[in-house]
């Protein structure tokens, strides 16, 4: 028997995701920009403490600081933000330093202050730990390496907490072959719930199986949000056998990745190098998939050059978004 919510699985096809949580977090966006523009010019209302408003824009990166929320290096007002984890609602006060974030709003033009509209963090798994980490730097879970450094946030938990068996919730950036960069881990649940978010792959509509990356996914008793098919990014919850390779799932949802930021928003964006195209294009890794960075003569380099770029560089990209979601870069940070 086949599950309503599986479409065609042949390689390529992709077809529309999660159509109605898409329209409400479109619905906010526009509302709540309409919002922010009206109290940042004064009209019937308080004024915002957002000054030089250049207009909307899109950031990605890890929370550095709370109060409001700074994201790559862009600090936000959060009051009025529709916030999503895992794709359910909560409080901008729930939010967490580390945690990575896809930000909506309206920027300064010089990019340093703006007005969040819509505030989404994935995370990159959650599950029990299935080999050491402690000091050397990366552990396994669901089949995925995990790499930490100094700069990640530990939340309840030490670096000696790290072993096998311990059960932890990642954040970070994930890379085309599933490596996580983790900028921050958290302690996990006491129960057997495990996340995990990727591509599928070897949909099965009749045995209601599919795989993300190393782990076989069984979703006959799941709910399914969205229209699965080969290539969409689902985020799955549920259970795993003793053998951590057969994952039980309770819901698995397709997560939008329809690229954020329109034509001439101004982006700041964080993350990992995925690839380098040729002299003048690379490729980050992104809630909405992959971005595309193309550079110039214009483009300033800080901390490097352009030659020093490869995979897993971590980058924060100063840019304008191109009509077909481009993002054409201003300045280009190396960090760490």
């Amino acid at each position: 028997m086949s599950h309503p919510n599986v479409g065609s699985h042949r390689v390529g096809r992709r077809p529309t995701t999660s159509r109605r949580r898409r329209r409400l977090l479109r619905v906010a966006s526009v509302l709540a920009s309409c919002a922010a523009l009206l109290s940042v010019s004064g009209c019937g209302g308080n004024s915002a403490s957002v000054g030089g408003i250049g207009g909307s824009g899109y950031v990605f990166g890890p929370i550095e600081e709370l109060g409001s929320i700074t994201v790559a290096g862009v600090t936000f007002e959060t009051d009025g933000a529709t916030v999503t984890i895992d794709g359910e609602l909560f409080s901008p006060d729930q939010l967490e330093v580390g945690m990575v974030a896809a930000v909506s709003g309206v920027i300064s033009d010089d990019g340093a202050s703006g007005q969040a509209t819509v505030v989404e963090v994935e995370r990159a798994v959650v599950g029990e730990i299935e080999s050491d980490g402690g000091s050397g730097g990366q552990f396994d879970v669901l089949g995925q390496t995990v790499d930490f450094t100094n700069s990640t946030v530990l939340r309840g938990l030490a670096p000696g907490d790290l072993v096998r068996g311990a059960s932890v919730v990642v954040d970070g950036f994930v890379d085309d072959d599933g490596r996580v960069r983790a900028t921050r881990i958290a302690a996990g649940p006491a129960t057997s719930d495990v996340r995990l978010r990727g591509p599928v792959s070897m949909l099965d509509a009749d045995a209601l199986t599919l795989r993300v990356r190393a782990v076989r996914v069984r979703f006959a008793n799941a709910t399914v949000l969205g229209t699965l098919a080969n290539d969409e990014v689902v985020a799955v919850r549920g259970t795993v056998d003793a053998g951590r390779r057969v994952l039980d799932a309770t819901l698995v949802r397709v997560v939008d990745t329809t690229p954020r930021g329109a034509a001439d928003d101004i982006a700041s964006f964080e993350g990992v190098v995925v690839r380098v195209v040729n002299d003048s294009i690379f490729r980050m890794a992104g809630i909405d998939r992959r971005r595309t960075v193309l550079t110039g003569e214009e483009t300033v380099f800080v901390g490097g050059a352009f030659a020093d770029l490869g995979p897993r560089s971590r980058v924060r990209v100063f840019a304008r978004v191109r009509g077909d979601a481009v993002l054409v870069a201003e300045r280009v940070t190396f960090l760490e």
